[in-house]
């Protein structure tokens, strides 16, 4: 069923002009190593990554929002190494028998946004300014999504992080969507 509820709600990642030439071997070298590589519309992509297929399987599987989102190419490029080594990172804590948890520590996070942002950019690439840009990248990404709730004094959708709950559409903005 998740397959089938994941092949509905996703397709085949696109790289179209939106990435670099370069990380193409990266991507193909997984999808050669039998991942599957998907790509969703924002809201469908908060869902997945935060469902259990992708926080507690093994399953060799990676979804990646799409251009809905409207990310620069450095974010999406980013955005898009940092989810794919988070999900590979996830897949080796699990089958070495640890708690797949551990790696949401913020450590975690900056350690893969700095890897994530040396093959982009070179060693040079300061990782909190890497994790800055995911941020970024992640707000966009959530605000893409914030217009198909109304403005009801709720937090957000509870499948978003806590720290991203509170981001709200400017009021006209959903007003104009009638």
């Amino acid at each position: 069923m998740p397959r089938l509820m994941l092949t509905a709600s996703t397709r085949p990642l696109s790289f179209g002009s939106s990435l670099p030439d370069r990380l193409r071997p990266t991507f193909s070298q997984f999808e050669a190593d039998g991942w599957l590589l998907r790509e969703a519309c924002p809201r469908y992509f908060l869902c997945w990554r935060n469902s259990a297929l992708v926080l507690e399987s093994t399953v060799p599987v990676a979804i990646f929002p799409d251009g809905q989102a409207t990310l620069s190419v450095e974010e999406r490029a980013l955005f898009l190494l940092f989810e794919l080594f988070r999900r590979l990172l996830r897949i080796e804590t699990i089958k070495a028998g640890r708690q797949a948890s551990a790696i949401d520590e913020p450590g975690t996070s900056r350690l893969l946004a700095g890897r994530a942002a040396a093959l982009l950019w070179g060693d040079a690439v300061d990782p909190a300014a890497a994790l800055r840009l995911l941020r970024q990248a992640e707000l966009r990404i959530v605000k893409a999504v914030a217009g198909l709730w109304a403005d009801d004094g709720q937090s957000g959708p509870a499948f978003l992080p806590p720290h991203l709950r509170e981001v709200r559409p400017p009021r006209d903005a959903w007003q104009q969507r009638g």
